[in-house]
């Protein structure tokens, strides 16, 4: 298979929020695609009064690759468009090399033959697993195609994004997998807006999932911006600073991770933490593995990776990872040791790490991704929903796999509406994390 290579003119991000309000209507669909994994091209209208050549439509080609070796062709295009540290180029390449269960999964679209768009996926055979809660009511066998979180790079115009639809549901019609999943997509994407109404009913996510992406924008003066916030969150960062340099003085302090020869130390120091918080339990957030410590490898070798660990006197208590990619830091991991909750580490953290950046000139923003958690409402002064949803194979196995979920999802918003309205949703939230701590984490104090 031929993959044609070439770097188009850069254009808006998809996960740059200053260009999220712009939509034009999607175009109309298209042709079924070709065989897959070959190229595919657009037909075009021939008429006898025809238009002059260069008003005729374009001419779209596009083309699957789905191994490692082969992944490195796009490197070039790849990194001419920044991207979101899930689907970056170096990070991507060192997680699949050392450990993934997964196989890459790109489609490169080029328009009267040079490339013009790149979805970054994965191929994952697994299982699906449809919750209620944080509790998982069935698990299907399938094989999906992730597409990773800003994982759209290129010309993200509506025609190009109908013809990558197009050739992607003759992908899943000819059997290449049960279903894609679009993996947080703002909701005011060009994305969002061509790839949400297409499907038909019987394959379309019925119940796609919403979620509030949390930004700061960096201040110019970090004591400026603290005085500047509520009253109450004034008091209650005096309160926990003065209990924590009460209880331990200068025996506080933050470690950031500078030098590679430092990672697998930092890696189980930060491993140490994890496995007490309450992500343990749902099977979530950092977790130590050789495809962890190879993305750090690989965002280090780069300049862009930012680990930090909280210690009181000789005990780590808390930590956040993430990488600085195009003036941004995107933070991935943020946890604590439950057994220090009464005196906040993590918000004590994060507010050491803004007073940190403030100053800095290579970073002008946070990003806290995906959940609507407490401290992000805090600390934030930007948001966006994004959205995650499946398309489903047009087979009599799709048709299962989204009623399944449709079913699932359907339970679980009912619950939690019923829960909201009596007034018990986030303290059976808390409670249901509290429980899913491991035993080792211990019980707070307070």
């Amino acid at each position: 298979m031929n993959v044609v290579r070439g770097v188009a003119p850069g254009l808006p991000l998809l996960h740059d929020a200053l260009h999220m309000d712009s939509r034009t209507q999607p175009s109309a669909g298209r042709e079924a695609a070709g065989s897959v994994g070959a190229e595919r091209r657009e037909p075009v209208a021939l008429r006898a009064n025809a238009a002059p050549a260069a008003c005729a439509p374009p001419q779209f080609t596009a083309a699957i690759v789905d191994d490692v070796a082969a992944f490195e062709r796009f490197e070039e295009f790849h990194r001419a468009h920044h991207a979101h540290p899930e689907s970056h180029f170096d990070l991507l390449r060192a997680a699949l090399r050392h450990g993934r269960q997964a196989q890459p999964f790109c489609v490169q679209v080029a328009r009267n033959g040079e490339p013009c768009l790149l979805m970054v996926g994965q191929m994952v055979r697994g299982r699906l697993r449809w919750r209620l809660g944080y509790r998982t009511l069935h698990a299907s066998n399938a094989r999906t195609v992730e597409v990773l979180q800003g994982g759209w790079l290129g010309d993200l115009t509506p025609p190009a994004l109908a013809f990558l639809y197009d050739f992607l549901c003759d992908f899943l019609r000819r059997g290449g997998a049960d279903a894609i999943h679009l993996r947080h997509v703002p909701a005011t994407s060009e994305v969002h807006a061509v790839f949400g109404p297409r499907p038909s009913w019987l394959w379309r996510d019925r119940s796609p999932s919403s979620h509030t992406n949390w930004r700061l924008q960096l201040p110019t003066c970090f004591a400026a911006w603290q005085a500047a916030q509520s009253k109450r969150e004034r008091e209650d960062t005096k309160r926990y600073d003065k209990r924590i340099r009460k209880e331990y003085g200068g025996a506080v302090r933050v470690e950031v991770l500078e030098t590679a020869a430092d990672i697998d130390r930092v890696a189980e120091v930060v491993e140490s933490i994890a496995r007490k918080t309450y992500q343990r339990g749902l099977g979530a957030g950092f977790r130590d593995a050789p495809e962890t410590r190879a993305r750090w490898a690989a965002g280090a070798a780069d300049g862009a990776l930012d680990v930090r660990v909280l210690w009181f006197g000789d005990q780590p208590v808390a930590f956040c990872t993430g990488f600085v990619f195009g003036g941004t830091l995107w933070l991935e991991h943020l946890g604590y040791d439950p057994a220090f909750r009464r005196f906040r580490p993590g918000m004590f953290l994060l507010l050491r790490l803004i007073e940190e950046l403030t100053p800095r000139a290579d970073v002008q923003a946070i990003d806290f991704g995906i959940g609507d958690a407490d401290y992000k409402r805090r600390l934030c002064d930007q948001s966006r929903v994004d959205v995650s949803r499946y398309v489903f194979a047009p087979t009599l196995r799709g048709l299962w796999l989204n009623t399944l979920r449709g079913t699932a999802n359907g339970l679980s918003r009912c619950a939690e509406a019923c829960l909201a309205r009596i007034g018990l949703l986030e303290w059976l939230k808390s409670r249901w994390r509290r429980a899913l701590q491991p035993r080792e984490a211990g019980r707070d104090d307070e």
